[in-house]
């Protein structure tokens, strides 16, 4: 495990929470419509420095923030990530014509499941890296980025001096969608915590 100052942490578990976004991402909208990536890092850096940094894109140009909101010790929650990570659960499996709609009842259990999972993954990486189990006070960062003519969302689950930095992209989102879509992530952390 990397302990150097402002770098990506290698973690068998955030491993997985990679794939499993990855396989999220298929099932929520046709192929490449979503994308969520993620990473592990140690940094004391500012949000914008660390997107700079630490992106997976090999096309960021000059990114910068064009909104940005925190939440001081809280917790991350099963609404937050269904927000950004299930846009349209499920309509993956079945294009281009659509033909089978899940029933409700079914949609809502999967989901659970599946945030739940996720919300376990996300702890157990903390605590992979020394941060109690049960020490579930974070600080989340939210912000709307802009590069070029392209949005993305960035979360930012944050423990000093460890962060887990996600990058949510919506393919087919114009300008007012991300803001919609940040403003309700806003709203969900003010509401909950």
């Amino acid at each position: 495990m990397l302990i150097d100052k402002n770098t990506i942490i290698n973690s068998t578990i955030m491993d997985r929470i990679k794939g499993y976004l990855m396989a999220l991402d298929d099932l929520s909208g046709y192929q490449r419509e979503f994308s969520t990536v993620a990473t592990l890092i140690k940094s004391n850096q500012s949000l914008l420095n660390d997107i700079k940094d630490f992106s997976t894109s090999r096309t960021l140009q000059n990114p910068h923030i064009v909104y940005i909101d925190e939440s001081k010790k809280c917790s991350v929650s099963e609404s937050l990530f269904e927000e950004l990570i299930m846009p349209s659960f499920l309509s993956g499996l079945y294009p281009p014509l659509n033909r089978y709609n899940p029933p409700n009842e079914i949609v809502c259990e999967y989901k659970q499941y599946v945030l739940s999972q996720l919300l376990d993954l996300i702890e157990f990486t903390f605590s992979e890296i020394g941060i109690s189990i049960r020490d579930f006070e974070r600080d989340i960062e939210i912000a709307l980025v802009k590069d070029g003519e392209r949005y993305f969302i960035t979360l930012a689950i944050k423990k000093k001096p460890y962060k887990m930095l996600f990058f949510f992209y919506m393919n087919s989102y114009a300008k007012e969608d991300y803001e919609t879509l940040f403003n309700k992530i806003k709203s969900i952390l003010k509401k909950e915590f």
